[in-house]
């Protein structure tokens, strides 16, 4: 088998062996057969070091295929031809490079335990600092997904600091988020797409490792340190346009547009998103298109382009991330792909059908993290809604909340806004708007506190304002505390539509103009102007139709029916038993089979009293 060995690796050449994937597997097969032979000191020292580049090269191609079970065992078998040979001190690179991708592999499969050992090794074994970045890079991730987000966090900034970033504050407040926006504002004043993109190439290696590093940590602070965002994204750019352009410059304009959108300059966080694309375009760096499009296509140009488009985009996203072994964002991808597909109301089976698909291609990875937990909370709203029985519908959402008790003690992201998010639309679909209102107070402290908006909060004002209207509705008419909700109610929906004219329906009309009829029915139903609330609901109704949003029209339908049925004239409960039954056919569509026999069942009792 030695023998063989030899032949093959003398015989064909690195192309060669790149273009026909086979000659890997073949090469690996010999050397496992070769045993203890490989291992032997007296072997020629470059048929080792030839043997460990393949296991190398092979890994790369079975990270690909999202074979990582495989790429970890041919790393394993080429640090040992290496390990026992004083491979640190006579082939550092190539050591280096394994060990490196080691961890990157076993982190995908959630061995964390091995990768800390890895981890260490190259900490203790480094020249120098900056050999270690990849490996802080895949410590950060692994501190992530074990619900430390905090110390990783804490890690990147500390990385920072030797790469000569000292400024950077763990926590800024709100005042050093603005005053970071003023000075950034003024430093980019004058730069054009143009001359941006004509940049030179960046050559201080230390430079790029920092931005490495900031686009890393800055998912993580997302989450759990809002106000840090706005800074990493500066400092990236800022570092971008004085030393120049590398491949992840692309990721860094990606977030500094995110950031923009944010607050509320979607035309410059739209300028910023083309420029993302463009130079990855330029660079051909597919390893980054995972994060690229996930800002871009998650969130940037979800403020003003079709959501069923940017889902279209977010699911080539995750196939490049699990072929490029980028977990991390195959996973944001895959929820924000399924999240915006549930937002506009696609028919939930076809969308179940999609996340299972997704599935088959994370079975492989981490058992459990962050990540997972807030994809498949998405499935869980799923898969409740085409629940036939209301109240197991939200039992199914109560013991989600309770899967992961150690992360979400310590992810105020996960508590607070997105398993909120989730609990408010299903409350809202099944008219539970006590439900509703409970959530709405926590996603609400949780977008006032924060500096990032997302695209769920126009969605949310719907919410909101129908659990606000619905409760002042229960107390007495003209009782002190009845007029005080009601003001309350019609202050708070009337600055949610000016929110929503101001921000979404100028850049994207065709998905938000809906809203804003359907909330302007509900500030018109209560104020008791029939005729106007109607006119409102059937201009939301036919905005929603067209665009397919079945989930919204399936609401207004049933709002408007509702409408009707409180009006004390008999000729209207004929028209509010026709919305109602649109109601049941629209959720019949989308696939809440028990939110429309609910309605039907309503229905019918009420063609009884009559």
């Amino acid at each position: 088998h030695l023998s063989i060995l030899q032949k093959l690796l003398h015989g064909i050449s690195e192309e060669e062996m790149s273009q026909h994937r086979t000659y890997y597997f073949i090469l690996f097969t010999q050397m496992k057969a070769c045993g203890n032979e490989l291992m032997n000191p007296h072997l020629d020292r470059e048929e080792r070091f030839a043997c460990a580049s393949v296991c190398l090269q092979a890994t790369q191609q079975l990270v690909q295929r999202g074979n990582f079970t495989f790429a970890s065992e041919y790393l394993d078998f080429g640090i040992r031809l290496l390990e026992n040979n004083d491979g640190w001190r006579e082939c550092y690179d190539l050591i280096l490079a394994l060990y490196s991708s080691s961890a990157e592999v076993l982190y995908s499969i959630g061995d964390m335990n091995r990768v800390r050992e890895r981890i260490e090794t190259i900490q203790d074994n480094a020249r120098v600092f900056e050999d270690t970045i990849q490996a802080h890079c895949t410590q950060i991730d692994m501190l992530n997904s074990t619900f430390q987000t905090d110390r990783a966090i804490e890690l990147g900034l500390n990385v920072l600091r030797q790469l000569g970033q000292h400024d950077l504050p763990s926590n800024p407040s709100l005042f050093q988020v603005f005053r970071a926006h003023c000075r950034m504002q003024r430093f980019m004043k004058g730069w054009s797409d143009e001359r941006l993109s004509r940049l030179p190439s960046m050559t201080h290696q230390q430079t790029a490792s920092a931005i490495m590093i900031i686009n890393l940590i800055a998912s993580k602070a997302y989450m759990e340190r809002p106000y840090l965002v706005p800074l990493l994204a500066y400092r990236a750019v800022r570092l971008t346009v004085e030393h120049g352009l590398c491949g992840i410059s692309s990721v860094a304009f990606g977030i500094y547009g995110v950031v923009l959108g944010c607050m509320g300059n979607i035309k410059a966080a739209n300028r910023f998103g083309k420029l993302s694309l463009r130079l990855l375009d330029q660079f051909g760096a597919k390893q980054w298109l995972p994060r690229v499009y996930c800002c871009v296509f998650g969130g940037i140009f979800p403020w003003s382009e079709d959501l069923r488009e940017c889902a279209g985009h977010l699911q080539r996203a995750f196939t490049v991330g699990i072929e490029t072994g980028d977990v991390e964002f195959a996973l944001i991808s895959a929820s924000k792909c399924c999240h915006f597909l549930l937002l506009m109301g696609d028919p939930l089976p076809a969308l179940l059908k999609q996340m299972k698909d997704f599935d088959d291609h994370i079975a492989d990875t981490q058992k459990e993290n962050s990540l997972k937990v807030i994809y498949h909370s998405t499935r869980c709203i799923v898969e409740a809604l085409m629940e036939s029985d209301h109240d197991k519908a939200f039992e199914m959402i109560g013991q989600y909340s309770q899967i992961s008790p150690s992360m979400c003690s310590t992810s105020k992201f996960l508590t607070s806004y997105w398993i909120p998010s989730k609990e408010i639309l299903l409350a809202t679909i099944y008219s539970d708007y006590g439900r509703a209102a409970d959530s709405a107070k926590l996603f609400a402290k949780f977008v006032n506190g924060s500096a990032n908006t997302d695209i769920d909060v126009p969605f949310f004002y719907i919410y909101d304002s129908l659990s606000r209207i619905t409760h002042c509705q229960t107390y007495k008419k003209g009782t002190i505390i009845s007029r005080r909700k009601r003001r309350q109610a019609l202050r708070i929906t009337r600055s949610h539509i000016a929110n929503i004219e101001k921000t979404n329906v100028k850049f994207n009309p065709r998905t938000f103009s809906g809203i804003v009829f359907l909330l302007k029915a509900e500030v018109q139903a209560l104020k008791g102007n029939t005729i106007a609330a109607h006119k409102h609901y059937v201009s939301s109704m036919a905005l929603f139709q067209q665009n397919r949003m079945l989930s919204m029209h399936a609401i207004t339908c049933e709002r408007a029916g509702r409408l009707f049925l409180s009006d004390d004239q008999q000729n209207t409960k004929a028209i509010a038993l026709q919305y109602l039954n649109d109601a049941t056919d629209s959720f019949d569509e989308w696939g809440a089979t028990g939110r429309a026999n609910e309605l039907r069942q309503e229905i019918g009792t009420l063609r009884n009293n009559n």
